[in-house]
């Protein structure tokens, strides 16, 4: 018989099966969750647990508790829940069963439930590992096809005003002025604008949320932007004053913004897409106001 291990140790299993376990399994493509959490419900049948399952686009939950017998009558049947997350891989998270705000395992976490409860989630581990291996619940990710440009549009940044008094003077001046403007280089990619072309109108924003930052990657790349960060445009000009009069310089910045759209094909073959505004550059409209007095 093998010694029953330390009290220190069998609470620190008690507080870790209170805390629940959260393994990120890696793998390529995109994960159904609603078809490897019916596979974690029928496993779990199997083990003598009743399940209900809970699906979402990107997440399933799998409610489980034991069917019967004494513990459940006195309310600390055997019970659990697996969520399963749509996230960079999937991530699978076990804990005790929870009615509203509640832990339906309370009463019952003794050595025995940990003990059972570690290698049913070694097991529950393993199932989910062999399903994403043998490609149930995956499908390949979207890949990004090419980026095709519609129309560039101006946004404007605000005014700016320079005077030049050569009120006093009976002579021309010349005034060169140096014009200075920062400004950023942002990229937006607009998945909820995002299109299916062609016969299929099934469209998962889910499955382009996880290529966003690579289409963002893609844009920067194409127009030579590393990151969101400041830039900073100058100019000069050159201004001539007649004599005995003033001069009002006026500038109107604007942000170049180049749109179009990213195309995406996703795992059935269908062309997704997915519009975007890259500011690619600044410009500005000057007007000069002369008065003479």
């Amino acid at each position: 018989m093998s010694p029953r291990p330390a009290w220190r140790e069998v609470l620190a299993e008690v507080f870790a099966e209170r805390e629940g376990l959260s393994v990120l399994v890696p793998h390529d493509g995109h994960i159904d969750p609603d078809v490897v959490g019916r596979g974690i419900g029928t496993l779990l049948e199997s083990r003598g647990f009743k399940t209900d399952v809970i699906a979402s686009a990107a997440t399933c939950i799998v409610k489980a508790h034991s069917r019967g017998g004494w513990k459940k009558a006195m309310g600390a049947s055997r019970s659990l829940e697996v969520e399963v997350r749509s996230v960079a891989g999937t991530e699978v998270v076990v804990h005790p069963g929870r009615i509203g705000d509640g832990t339906w395992t309370a009463g019952y976490l003794t050595y025995t439930w940990v003990a059972f409860a570690a290698a049913l989630k070694r097991d529950l581990l393993g199932f989910v590992r062999q399903e994403l291996q043998d490609g149930r619940g995956v499908s390949p990710n979207p890949q990004i096809l090419d980026v095709v440009e519609t129309t560039r549009s101006q946004q404007g940044l605000g005014r700016d005003e320079r005077t030049v008094d050569n009120a006093l003077s009976d002579t021309t001046v010349t005034r060169s002025i140096k014009l200075t403007k920062r400004w950023t280089q942002s990229c937006t990619v607009e998945i909820e604008k995002s299109r299916v072309t062609g016969q299929s109108s099934e469209l998962i924003i889910p499955v382009l949320a996880t290529l966003k930052s690579d289409m963002e990657q893609t844009l920067r790349s194409q127009y030579a932007s590393s990151t969101e960060e400041e830039q900073i445009f100058e100019a000069e000009v050159s201004l001539e004053v007649p004599p005995r009069s003033s001069l009002q310089f006026v500038m109107d910045w604007k942000r170049i913004i180049q749109n179009g759209y990213v195309r995406v094909q996703d795992s059935a073959g269908q062309t997704i897409e997915v519009p975007f505004a890259m500011a690619v550059g600044l410009t500005f409209d000057q007007r000069q106001v002369g008065a003479r007095k």
